[in-house]
């Protein structure tokens, strides 16, 4: 068995929304109001239950600016299947709609198909876990995997040693924002990369309340964008 962290997945996650926004943006034109043939806005959402209710719900308006791009999760299933089509790959994740998301038909790998994800343990079941097995996590000792294993992976995963430098990603925090940070990600990269304008990374974004507190824009001088941050069905 195997652990491994996520949170390097959801950093690719978060470059990989970047780059999307990004190809979208520049490939405009963008007319002033919403246009479901236009490139943006583009919609990105770290809830599978919400993106369940939007396909069943608001379908038109919404799938076609839906990002495309896999959470850190599937991410990670479909890099663990590349390495070992037949491990078991399981994830334990804080959201029980986790689980909806690994059982979705179109997140499989290969032929014949096999789910990125087999199992999705919520945090709260593997707390249930460990005291039905009287297992302390203060009595858990960490450990690294064995040089020799690590030597076989390198090969395969070579490709993510640039995630793990800050710096190559622009990203020295993840700002204590909600959702993997999308939002805060993308304005703040995009300011610099497009906008030659650097936001300090101490320095927090200004959020605007709209018609609602769940609706918040985003804006920042000498930066051509505007992004919403809306919670709630």
């Amino acid at each position: 068995m195997q652990l491994y962290d996520l949170s390097l997945f959801n950093t690719l996650a978060l470059n990989f929304a970047y780059q999307e926004f990004k190809t979208k943006l520049l490939s405009g034109p963008h007319p002033q109001f919403y246009n479901k043939d236009s490139c943006l806005p583009v919609i990105s959402s770290e809830c599978p239950g919400w993106v369940c209710y939007a396909e069943k719900r608001c379908a038109e308006l919404s799938l076609p600016h839906m990002s495309a791009v896999k959470s850190g999760q599937q991410l990670f299933g479909s890099l663990i299947r590349m390495i070992e089509l037949n491990s078991k790959v399981v994830t334990i994740m804080p959201c029980y709609d986790k689980k909806l998301e690994a059982v979705r038909p179109n997140f499989k790998f290969a032929e014949p198909p096999v789910k990125e994800v087999d199992t999705v343990l919520a945090t709260h079941e593997l707390i249930e876990l460990f005291d039905k097995l009287q297992i302390k996590f203060e009595d858990i000792q960490p450990c690294m995997p064995e040089d020799e294993e690590m030597k076989e992976l390198d090969p395969e995963i070579e490709f993510l040693n640039n995630a793990r430098n800050p710096k190559m990603l622009n990203i020295d925090t993840l700002f204590g924002r909600t959702s993997n940070g999308y939002l805060e990600y993308v304005f703040r990269r995009a300011a610099m990369e497009l906008y030659k304008v650097e936001i300090p990374n101490n320095q927090p974004l200004q959020y605007k309340q709209g018609k609602n507190r769940h609706y918040q824009e985003v804006t920042y001088p000498a930066v051509d964008l505007k992004f919403v941050q809306a919670y709630g069905f």
